[in-house]
């Protein structure tokens, strides 16, 4: 996926959404749901580094 903001340009390899409480939905290996704080944790898809 390539996006922009504020006139920067960026490939993202994981979006998700805010549920709010700190939760959020994205697909990585299933869809899910996890808290914030976990998504770091996440190995990288192949082809990307985190």
């Amino acid at each position: 996926m390539h996006f922009s903001i504020d006139d920067v340009s960026a490939r993202a390899g994981h979006v998700g959404l805010s549920l709010g409480d700190g939760l959020v939905i994205h697909a990585w290996d299933r869809v899910r749901i996890d808290d914030h704080r976990r998504l770091e944790a996440l190995r990288p898809a192949p082809g990307w580094t985190p």
